[in-house]
């Protein structure tokens, strides 16, 4: 029999809006906990749960990793449980398994900040998924500079620095999967679906960000609208510069310029010229099996990070202008109303804030 002060409908209403948002606080607090709570019983049953080592019959149940490297491995009938209580498919809920195991084995601290309500538990597995491909020795080091940027910066923040500490982390495998990646790109245009076509690919990334910002140049010099109902009039215009791009293709008219920042360390061993970085370098280290070159993690502001061996190609053909960053700490204070130039840039170049 259901208990009858889970009813919703017997609930009492608030009598202030003072009330309703102690309600609402108190409702919220205790979707939190249940969150955890279900997290660790998942991760309970999964160390309880036993195979019977003796049967041998057709069906017989067999150990499985749901998670990733440095995960234990459970029997496969556990899913069946948990999706049962749980709602859901059994391959949902072996996904579900192994997001628990990977929270708990490779992200110690981010299991710590979850248990202790700091982070969602939602949140917690979207971080997990972005680095199940690293090892669990490089996953370790992530785990340690998530843990220190929790204590900082908000989770928004979090999420758009980890690609780059994601990179960071195994350098070699971030340049296997770069390479995997270039064996992969193309662009498609599909079949006409309303009357329009839909466009995607995955291209180089200084030809991507040379096609939007292109685009983008195109769109400014046509007619502007109100903004239409669902999107905007910019998008609008952006997808009209495509045909007159592609018009133009053998052109005549030169495309927009356009201004990228890119940050990079002056300690990045890519800058040393006693190490090559070309592609035939690279191609005869995976050829001889030797290691590759030294090499750090760039950040091309607003679109992500490269590894800065790519720079020579991300860049050719490009105006470099070379910009230290300086310790705000030392420049000569400035007793005016507004900011120096000098200073407004090394303060804001310092702090990777959104502004």
């Amino acid at each position: 029999m259901e208990d009858p002060t889970c009813d919703p409908r017997n609930l009492v209403p608030p009598a202030s809006s003072t009330e309703a948002f102690k309600a609402l606080d108190h409702a919220h607090q205790q979707l939190i906990a249940a969150e955890i709570a279900e997290l660790i019983m998942i991760t309970h049953a999964a160390d309880l749960w036993r195979i019977d080592d003796d049967a041998v019959s057709e069906g017989i149940e067999r150990l499985m990793q749901p998670g990733h490297d440095g995960t234990p491995k459970v029997g496969e009938f556990l899913a069946l449980e948990v999706g049962a209580l749980l709602g859901m498919s059994p391959q949902s809920a072996l996904f579900h398994i192994g997001d628990a195991l990977d929270l708990r084995h490779r992200h110690p601290a981010l299991w710590t900040a979850v248990l202790a309500g700091k982070v969602r538990v939602w949140q917690a597995m979207k971080i997990c998924r972005e680095a199940a491909h690293l090892s669990a020795a490089a996953v370790a080091e992530l785990d340690k500079t998530v843990a220190n940027g929790l204590s900082m910066m908000p989770l928004p923040r979090i999420m758009a620095a980890l690609p780059g500490w994601i990179t960071a982390a195994d350098e070699d495998l971030a340049r296997k999967r770069a390479a995997a990646q270039r064996q992969s790109r193309k662009v498609q245009v599909s079949r006409i679906e309303d009357g329009h076509v839909t466009i995607w690919g995955k291209v180089d990334p200084a030809d991507g960000i040379a096609f939007d910002r292109a685009l983008t140049g195109i769109a400014k010099t046509l007619p502007t609208q109100p903004d239409p109902l669902f999107g905007s009039d910019l998008d609008r215009r952006r997808a009209a510069a495509v045909g007159i791009l592609a018009r133009q293709a053998f052109g005549q008219d030169a495309l927009p310029s356009h201004t990228l920042v890119v940050h990079i360390n002056a300690d990045d061993p890519a800058l040393s010229p006693a190490i090559s970085t070309s592609e035939n370098a690279r191609a005869a280290t995976e050829n001889t099996g030797t290691p590759a070159p030294a090499t750090g993690v760039a950040r091309v502001e607003g679109w992500g990070p490269l590894l800065t061996e790519r720079l020579p190609q991300f860049l050719a053909e490009s105006n470099v202008i070379v910009k230290p960053i300086l310790d705000p700490g030392q420049l000569q204070a400035s007793d005016c109303y507004e900011t120096p130039d000098r200073m407004r840039f090394a303060i804001e170049q310092r702090n990777r804030v959104q502004r």
